[in-house]
């Protein structure tokens, strides 16, 4: 209670909305894959640098998740962080596929280029081994830099005046982030390989209203070319 004649409270709450946020999650978890599980199935695999284009080795699989039923119950995993983060973050009933998985192992010194995963909605990733190297994430602008393109003095970082954001991942997290979002990695600086099972998830089945002409059946529509 403020005294008589005393200055009055600038304000009594505060309440932010972050509209048009960027939905970028971290699930921590204690999902590991066993030594001798992951090594024998690594030793049955081939994996490519892009013709030297890039640095991590990526399997030539790029359905991998989906190609071996011994992987299931990472592939069930995977579609149950999806459907979180769908239903309970995005909030949205649409069915979703998974129709790109891959893994990656980066070497001691190496780091993945600076990219982003097209032809996707979202992207999980699962950190099944790591010792070093962070995830970066980079946005064009910062939020206040698409209202003003000013060079603002900034106090401290935030979601609102930053446009890149570093997370240190652990080993059994999931990192769960907009396809179209450019990402990279810091180098590998432990012995140890770093090891990286990914997934993009998209859109199926029936999406849209038919009153408002926007219904769409993902699984089913045609697209001919004229």
């Amino acid at each position: 209670m403020r005294s008589i004649g005393g200055p009055a409270e600038l304000y009594k709450n505060r309440v932010g909305i972050n509209l048009q946020a960027q939905p970028i999650f971290v699930y921590k978890s204690e999902f590991k894959i066993k030594d001798d599980f992951l090594k024998n199935f690594l030793d049955t695999q081939s994996f490519h640098k892009d013709g030297g284009k890039i640095k991590v080795n990526l399997s030539n699989s790029q359905s991998i998740l989906t190609d071996y039923e011994e992987l299931k119950f990472i592939k069930d995993r995977f579609f149950s962080i999806a459907t979180n983060y769908a239903k309970d973050v995005l909030q949205i009933d649409n069915q979703l596929s998974m129709p790109h998985s891959w893994i990656a192992i980066t070497k001691k010194g190496d780091d993945h280029h600076e990219h982003i995963h097209q032809n996707a909605f979202f992207s999980i990733v699962y950190y099944a081994r790591i010792k070093s190297g962070n995830l970066h994430l980079q946005l064009e602008k910062s939020t206040i830099e698409k209202i003003f393109n000013f060079h603002y003095q900034i106090r401290n970082y935030n979601i609102y005046n930053s446009s890149a954001w570093e997370i240190v991942p652990q080993e059994g997290d999931f990192i769960v982030f907009p396809a179209d979002i450019r990402h990279s990695t810091s180098p590998n600086e432990s012995d140890e390989d770093r090891i990286i099972f990914g997934a993009n998830f998209f859109l199926t089945g029936e999406t849209g209203d038919q009153v408002q002409l926007t219904k769409l059946d993902l699984g089913k529509t045609p697209i001919e070319w004229p």
